[in-house]
């Protein structure tokens, strides 16, 4: 790709990567406030819909385990335990695959 053509894809990304940047300034607001983390949760998936039909469900799973934790902060402890493998025992149910954004894109 010639300098030009970076250019100009830089620059059509801009206005995504700031309101991107915006939103997440907006959903670290949520955060700290009283509102709750399935309120948190749900405000990240109206801004951004899972584009499958498996992502819709990877996303109402994780929906369901976040309201078992109850706080951000237990629901990435457990989901830290599940990802180092020591929540494994506790079967199909609590899991959540994570993705990297290049292989949730499909």
């Amino acid at each position: 790709m010639q300098a030009a053509e970076r250019r100009v894809g830089a620059a059509r990304s801009a206005p995504a990567v700031t309101r991107l940047l915006q939103r997440v300034a907006w959903w670290q607001q949520l955060a700290s406030s009283e509102v709750g983390l399935q309120r948190l949760l749900d405000q990240i998936v109206d801004d951004y819909p899972p584009p499958t039909q498996d992502g819709a469900a990877a996303i109402s799973k994780l929906l369901r385990l976040a309201e078992r934790c109850g706080s951000l902060a237990a629901l990435l402890s457990h989901l830290r335990s599940l990802q180092s493998g020591a929540g494994e025992e506790e079967g199909e149910e609590d899991t959540v695959q994570l993705l990297t954004m290049h292989r949730a894109k499909g």
